[in-house]
């Protein structure tokens, strides 16, 4: 039967190296998750978790992706990089709705003339940011790309 995370750290059987990764984990995510310290060449791993570890943060087989593919991918996979990610698509939205307007109220008949250069700049950029995303994300999850349901 495993010990809970409070009495492991209360009983003295972490070491003090595991300590201060456990209470770095506490601070920076607020939860417990598998933790792996691999400071002055000691690698050392733990399991604890307190409720339920998320489904993102149980995949044994990334464990041995490389570091860079690992951060990648939990970087795409943050909350927050959503976030970013949802107001970009809004802000498109945006542009395209101004883009719309601009053209529907054009006099000439050529609608080019009545485009804003910025916006077709900006929208260049825009596909550009999409495509790069969606290229990380062929390269860091790979065969898994395909059933993601991102």
């Amino acid at each position: 039967m495993r010990s809970s995370p409070c009495q492991a750290i209360t009983s003295g059987k972490l070491s003090e190296n595991d300590r201060a990764n456990l209470s770095d984990a506490i601070c920076t995510t607020g939860s417990l998750r598998s933790l792996r310290s691999s400071r002055e060449g000691n690698t050392s791993s733990m399991d604890v978790f307190i409720g339920k570890p998320s489904r993102r943060n149980s995949v044994p087989e990334r464990d041995s992706w490389p570091r860079w593919r690992r951060w990648t991918g939990w970087f795409l996979e943050h909350k927050a990089f959503d976030i970013v990610m949802g107001l970009v698509v809004a802000f498109n939205l945006f542009l395209i709705v101004h883009d719309t307007d601009a053209e529907a109220s054009c006099k000439h008949a050529d609608h080019d003339e009545c485009k804003s250069p910025t916006v077709k700049v900006l929208n260049y950029g825009l596909l550009a940011l999409y495509t790069f995303e969606c290229l990380l994300r062929v390269i860091v999850f790979r065969e898994k790309f395909a059933a993601s349901r991102w």
